[in-house]
């Protein structure tokens, strides 16, 4: 492993580290892929809405012939961008080719499969560029992708789930910065890109962690001005070019959306800030849970805050810096990472145990006053992950001095059981997801678009992956100004019960209500305990 491998000893490699983190996530949320074809591996909320985000982009692309980031079959008929909604578009293309030869459960679950496995493995290949440990990388992506805030989000957020260029990004462009060539400087600029697709969050972050490996290296060079010699400049013109060509025009364009029709719903920062006691104490998603109830049922999202790093982690944190004089030369940048992300996950209010310390500013407060948008977000807590990237090579380099060390075998065991056993995760959401009658009589139903006034908006989304009607409202994540001003609109129209006017002006044929409610016009087309159907374009119904 100390020297170079040749193409098939590396991809030998990727396989069989793609075999070991399957079989680890097998292990850990046993018996779930049991039911891997027939329930969904999410919640009902969030995750229902990332169900329709893999249809809609599968549905665009390949139907429409269209581009993903604009709907009118939300929000009709004025439709949506989708721009600042969490649309995740790679696993949206990577449904497109799963959904060739699985069902919807299917491809939806191998995203989820693939998000923790893949994981492991980018984070294993970073932290091997500082230590040629096999073992210890191993350890190293273990920590990263079964870590207690990816369990976390696996509740429902596909979007963050998916970190597993994270790593890659990272590798790249330490290699960019340490050994420049054009080659790396075009990677990197693909694997950023790769993150920008999965999430707005986490690109966000690379870019952070990208200028403090710059910064890193500019102050260990000593050379001010090293990024203008003729090698960087080549590298990181390549870097630069593919950047601007891949995610630039996406960028672009939300940022021109934030100023011409400003996106709502941003979170409170100061409710989304990592709780200090959460990276000490097991959360609501451990195995464990009801031991450490006493603290995350005080939080006000135990979801969110869930940041645990482990005390097995830090112990090898601690003995890598003891030990850093030994060790690679990127120790310090790793602990830079660590520390600076962990500190601007503590938001602009720092909580500690439920109990809030505000001061005038903070870190994080800074750094919303330099960076353009991003007040947009408001969760300063997913900043953690970073921190959580940082600690697992910090983990596997300290892992591997001690697999160096004689007579450190029962310490070493000890670290392993204890650190598994702080990892175990509580089971995974997972849900059939059964049909009500209404969805599957609109299906068999002509064209029209509908105005379904009984589901919640996270049902409503799953149901139009089955029916595929256009319809009022829906949900996305951070609608623009515009679209809700829309919606309030129509909602009056509605609750005014001028039906003629759905019909009409806004073009909805078909009327979903609760069983208990009577439409005034429009003849009934289908009706049960549970939902009716009216048919706004039938005549005799509006005589």
């Amino acid at each position: 492993m100390a020297q170079q491998p040749g193409a098939p000893k590396t991809i030998a490699l990727v396989v069989i580290l793609l075999l070991v983190y399957l079989v680890c996530f097998y292990l850990l949320t046993f018996p779930q892929l049991h039911q891997f074809s027939t329930h969904y591996f999410t919640d009902e909320g969030d995750g229902l809405g990332n169900i329709w985000n893999l249809w809609w982009t599968n549905k665009a692309i390949t139907e429409l012939h269209q581009s993903p980031w604009h709907t009118t079959f939300l929000y009709y008929p004025y439709g949506t961008s989708l721009l600042p909604h969490t649309l995740n578009p790679f696993n949206g293309v990577m449904a497109i080719i799963l959904m060739r030869f699985m069902s919807q459960v299917q491809a939806h679950n191998f995203i989820v499969v693939f998000a923790f496995v893949v994981s492991g493995l980018t984070a294993f290949f970073l932290a091997r560029e500082f230590t040629k440990s096999t073992a210890a990388c191993l350890v190293g992506g273990f920590i990263f992708t079964f870590s207690e805030y990816h369990f976390a989000h696996a509740q429902g957020h596909l979007n963050l789930l998916s970190m597993e260029w994270i790593p890659l990004f990272m590798l790249c462009w330490y290699r960019l910065i340490t050994k420049p060539r054009v080659v790396t400087g075009v990677l990197s600029a693909g694997a950023l890109f790769l993150v920008l697709l999965c999430d707005y969050y986490y690109f966000l972050y690379c870019v952070i962690g990208g200028l403090l490996i710059f910064i890193w290296h500019w102050i260990r060079s000593r050379d001010w001005l090293f990024f203008l010699r003729s090698n960087y400049r080549r590298a990181l013109g390549a870097f630069l070019l593919v950047t601007l060509i891949t995610a630039g025009p996406l960028v672009a364009s939300l940022l021109n959306l934030m100023v011409s029709d400003p996106p709502l719903g941003a979170h409170d920062p100061a409710s989304f800030s990592l709780d200090l006691l959460g990276l000490f104490i097991p959360g609501r998603h451990w195995r464990f849970s009801e031991l450490t109830s006493f603290y995350w049922s005080g939080l006000n999202d135990p979801v969110e805050k869930s940041g645990y790093i482990g005390f097995a982690v830090l112990f090898l944190l601690l003995y890598a810096w003891i030990r850093r004089k030994h060790l690679h030369e990127a120790v310090g940048l790793w602990f830079l990472v660590f520390l600076v992300f962990a500190v601007l996950a503590l938001g602009p209010v720092i909580h500690i145990g439920g109990h809030e310390l505000r001061f005038p500013f903070t870190p994080y407060t800074i750094l919303t006053k330099l960076i353009p948008g991003m007040s947009l977000g408001g969760m300063p807590v997913r900043m953690v992950v970073m921190a959580i990237l940082a600690a697992s090579v910090l983990a596997a380099v300290g892992f591997a001095e001690l697999l160096r060390r004689k007579r450190s075998s029962v310490v070493i065991a000890i670290l392993l059981v204890v650190l598994v056993f702080e990892y175990l995760p509580g089971p995974l959401p997972a849900r059939e997801n059964p049909l009500p009658g209404f969805v599957k009589e609109l299906k068999k139903l002509p064209d029209g678009a509908i105005y379904d006034a009984r589901s919640s908006k996270f049902h409503a989304l799953y149901y139009q992956t089955i029916h595929q009607r256009p319809m009022a409202f829906g949900y996305i994540s951070r609608p623009p100004a515009s679209v809700e001003a829309k919606s309030r609109e129509l909602r009056r129209v509605f609750e005014s019960g001028d039906y003629e006017k759905l019909y009409r002006e806004y073009g909805f044929r078909y009327l979903i209500l609760p069983a208990r409610m009577n439409a005034t016009l429009g003849s009934l087309v289908y009706q049960d305990n549970d939902a009716q159907i009216y048919d706004l374009s039938n005549s005799r119904g509006r005589e």
